[in-house]
């Protein structure tokens, strides 16, 4: 048996105990677009925290600015300087439920037929836990990752990112690494993961198109005036 089997089937072993994890993260209110939250926001950010501390990360901390909800950071870099460094990335703040036609109670995290029911269980929390998992069956199992290891976890993702690149900024030694990986993406089903290569951004702008001096009337000037509608 390689080594990724005997994690492989470690972490099936474990599975139990990671989805419970999972479900204890989902029961936090996180919502980034709601101010009365922030406290949800920080307190799940303080047990990832911690429960990275307790898998053996050399350093776990929260990554804190003014007037922005924190990040989560934690690094193993033990496999060496002559390894490559992955930086993992997901993001623990979740999208608001009020309105949304629920059949179970959406900070709960119901298990019904075999699937998960909770907010942010898919978007993006499940995503970066069964990383968690598969790095602590593969420390359990062999005793040290085979690269060295970063983790970032955003507390603001679900309302663009808007600090992200100031915590780039000022915490430039948490974002160091020669790949990123996310799992914050679609795959064609439960069953078939899917490969994202490339991902688009979010750009926000603002146009102006000017196209007289003074105001025209429009029944006498329609169509003979250039129409900045149909300019932009």
């Amino acid at each position: 048996m390689t080594d990724a089997d005997a994690v492989a089937a470690r972490a099936d072993r474990e599975f139990d105990e990671t989805l419970a994890q999972l479900t204890e993260y989902l029961r936090i209110p996180a919502i980034s677009c709601e101010p009365e939250h922030a406290p949800d926001v920080k307190k799940l950010a303080e047990r990832i925290r911690d429960d990275l501390a307790a898998l053996g990360m050399d350093e776990a901390r929260l990554l804190e600015l003014p007037d922005a909800l924190p990040c989560v950071a934690a690094e193993l870099m033990k496999a060496g300087p002559g390894k490559p460094t992955v930086l993992i990335y997901g993001h623990l703040d979740l999208q608001p439920v009020a309105g949304e036609p629920w059949d179970t109670p959406p900070h709960e995290a119901k298990a019904i037929d075999g699937r998960l029911y909770g907010r942010g269980s898919a978007d993006d929390m499940g995503g970066w836990v069964s990383h968690l998992a598969a790095m602590k069956a593969w420390l359990a199992e062999t005793g040290a990752l085979p690269v060295n290891v970063k983790l970032l976890i955003e507390g603001e993702e679900e309302i663009g990112s808007p600090n992200l690149e100031r915590f780039m900024d000022t915490y430039p030694e948490a974002f160091a690494s020669d790949v990123m990986v996310l799992t914050d993406c679609e795959n064609p089903s439960t069953e078939i993961p899917g490969l994202t290569v490339s991902l688009r951004g979010l750009l926000e702008v603002e146009l102006t198109c000017e196209s007289l001096a003074a105001d025209v009337h429009s029944g006498l000037w329609g169509n003979v005036v250039p129409d900045p509608a149909i300019a932009l």
